[in-house]
């Protein structure tokens, strides 16, 4: 699917100037823009991380949390919530 195919969002977040360098440079070896370069390499994580979950792996990589399901995110943590009482 192209990028003019889907619904499109900006994301601003500060990466160190050489691992943004580098991409830049792996973009242009495959004649393809930052944008592509980067929405590919999102899109492959997501998908290793979900085929790792899928077989069964146990915890993430570099102990980093492993992503939780889709409406995760709406969940507020219990040592944010406030008790009432």
């Amino acid at each position: 699917m192209g990028l003019g195919e889907r619904k499109s969002v900006q994301l601003a977040t500060r990466i160190p100037a050489e691992l943004r360098r580098r991409a830049k440079l792996a973009a242009v070896v495959r004649d393809v823009t930052l944008q592509d370069y980067v929405i590919g390499a999102i899109e492959e994580k997501l998908a290793r991380e979900r085929a790792e979950e899928s077989d069964g792996a146990s915890g993430a990589p570099g102990g980093r949390r492993r992503p939780l399901e889709d409406d995760a995110c709406w969940r507020v943590p219990p040592a944010l919530l406030m008790q009432v009482g």
